[in-house]
């Protein structure tokens, strides 16, 4: 004799599973629309327009004016740019060799909060899909309404008299 809290379970996780897999459907598409550039073009035409006019004036490079020089210029210019890039070589050397205390301790605190910050986005983020999979107050998160049949016969077992 099949027993109706039991089957009551059933249909309840039936029904959350129904409803889970048509959140994470509407999620799985939400998630591609928001990575798709297509979608985004279609709904602002004229802000795409312009910032792809802006990307690529930026990222064109400018022309370098022509200049003429005589082998003087050329070799007093070639001497500087030589001496600037040993000078950047030593003081990048310099500051390899010894990191300060400061930033030694600034590294350690960015570490330790990136770490604690994604420990509680995804402790968070836990929280929030099982609110989707089972809200509160819905009668999946009620349980069943009377006792089992086991926990009637353990119930009657224990209060019987002696």
């Amino acid at each position: 004799m099949p027993d109706p809290a039991i089957d009551l379970i059933r249909e309840r996780m039936a029904r959350i599973r129904a409803r889970a897999q048509g959140k994470a459907g509407r999620l799985s598409e939400e998630t591609r629309q928001f990575l798709d550039w297509k979608h985004y073009v279609r709904l602002f035409p004229w802000e795409s327009l312009a910032a792809a006019a802006a990307f690529g004036y930026f990222m064109v490079p400018r022309r370098s004016p022509l200049t003429r020089s005589d082998t003087g210029a050329l070799a007093a210019q070639f001497a500087r740019e030589q001496q600037t890039v040993l000078n950047a070589n030593e003081a990048a050397n310099a500051k390899a060799r010894s990191p300060s205390l400061f930033g030694s301790l600034l590294g350690v605190a960015t570490t330790t909060l990136w770490r604690v910050g994604m420990a509680y986005a995804t402790k968070e983020l836990g929280n929030i899909v099982a609110g989707m999979l089972v809200p509160p107050g819905s009668p999946a998160d009620a349980g069943p309404t009377r006792p089992t049949q086991r926990e009637q016969n353990y119930d009657d077992f224990v209060r019987r008299p002696a």
